[in-house]
């Protein structure tokens, strides 16, 4: 975690001990230690080696997607280094999990519209603008059971999972939120469909071995 949520400082001022990690030291990182002179912060890469030191319970938001297979394993690796024994790391997916769903609104729904906008947009200005599209690799898609199965190769079981955010996935297509607006009652039916698709999924692990 970087250490910049509200929620964790608000657990500092609760008395919990906090220490917040990411890449880099972020630009309000001495307007934060003023405010909270018992904030501890510290530069680490946790794909590529583990803390110092070793705590109860490890948060990890926002991450994973980024990592390859390899990456992740060697996430899950010095996770389990920096926990004390049956410590818990909590984690969320950073995405939809890898699934027919997820597959046709990322890898042909979005394309084909990303493809009609271009030729749209292009048309609109006869010419004198030229729009070009430009790809960016966004992570990695991973399904419930890849995600668990690498924890317990490396130390941890399961002791939870829940699944929240069923519509964010459909909000991300024009053509599909032009329907939800003109059709209210369709939010309810892509609601139920998102379940498949939950974009936020929260994992429970416990540190069972070395």
């Amino acid at each position: 975690a970087s250490g910049r949520s509200a929620n964790e400082l608000r657990f500092i001022d609760r008395g919990y001990n906090i220490h917040c990690t990411d890449l880099y030291k972020f630009k309000w990182f001495n307007n934060t230690k003023k405010l909270w002179p018992n904030y501890k912060f510290s530069i680490l890469d946790i794909a590529r080696k583990s803390s110092n030191k070793k705590y109860n319970k490890i948060i990890a938001l926002s991450l994973i997607f980024i990592f390859d297979d390899d990456y992740l394993n060697k996430f899950f690796i010095n996770i389990n280094k920096s926990l004390r024994n049956n410590g818990y790391l909590i984690l969320d997916s950073a995405g939809s999990p890898d699934n027919f769903g997820s597959f046709f609104i990322h890898d042909v729904l979005l394309k084909f519209e990303i493809y009609i906008i271009q030729i749209v947009k292009s048309l609109s200005n006869f010419g004198s603008t030229k729009y070009s599209i430009i790809k960016y690799h966004h992570g990695y898609r991973r399904t419930d059971n890849e995600i668990i199965t690498l924890a317990r190769n490396n130390g941890f079981k399961l002791i939870e999972v829940n699944n929240y955010s069923f519509f964010t996935e459909f909000t991300r297509s024009y053509i599909l939120s032009f329907i939800i607006k003109k059709i209210p009652l369709m939010r309810y039916l892509f609601k139920l469909l998102g379940k498949k698709i939950p974009y936020v999924r929260m994992f429970l692990f416990q540190k069972i071995k070395n």
